[in-house]
């Protein structure tokens, strides 16, 4: 079960952070135009969210319970006071026509010395990212996560890293994106995105 999407009262000033109108359709199921924006630290409870369904269970492939994102020693670092720190960073795809956030992408700078899941390097950050069900699988991830690679490149990081479960179909969409797998630990594997020189 999916928790609610947190009810909106910022729409308006969310419209002045747009950054771009994209009209995002697949083959097969038109889709309303949706846009992308800039993640603050007001979303941090559409992330926690969409935390949930970054964690995959090869079982029965069900998101987490609500409270354990909170109890959870491994998974608090990714969402606890998000978008306070200047390395905190993300993006939104939204719904046009009722500004509903479908789904996130977002980064977190960790150290080795107090690491996520992918901890790689002290310049190479963590990526999250999950959508909403329904609105997987037509191009809305891919747009989000070239957008949080674009930005992290401009930043001067070295690349980004995840850790995914091989048994997961999104390993296969990082895979195309350009992530390169570096450790394997069972079925999780922590993959990297390398940057060349900024522009």
């Amino acid at each position: 079960m999916i928790i609610g999407l947190p009810s909106g009262g910022s729409s308006s000033s969310h419209s002045s952070s747009l950054i771009e109108h994209i009209d995002v359709r697949s083959e097969t199921t038109p889709l309303s135009p949706c846009y992308f924006r800039q993640a603050t630290a007001s979303d941090r409870l559409f992330l926690e969210q969409m935390l949930r369904l970054t964690v995959f269970n090869a079982k029965d492939a069900a998101p987490l319970e609500p409270n354990r994102i909170y109890s959870d020693p491994t998974l608090i670092p990714y969402h606890e006071d998000w978008g306070r720190s200047p390395d905190d960073f993300g993006f939104l795809a939204i719904r046009q026509h009722d500004n509903k956030p479908l789904g996130a992408a977002w980064i977190r700078q960790f150290c080795v010395t107090a690491p996520g899941y992918a901890v790689v390097s002290e310049n190479t950050p963590e990526l999250r990212m999950a959508l909403l069900p329904k609105y997987r699988n037509q191009g809305i991830g891919a747009q989000l996560l070239a957008r949080l690679i674009t930005h992290a490149h401009k930043k001067r990081y070295s690349g980004l890293s995840l850790c995914v479960d091989v048994r997961n179909p999104a390993h296969n969409f990082y895979q195309r994106m350009g992530f390169e797998p570096v450790t394997t630990r069972g079925s999780l594997i922590t993959m990297r995105y390398r940057f060349g020189k900024p522009q």
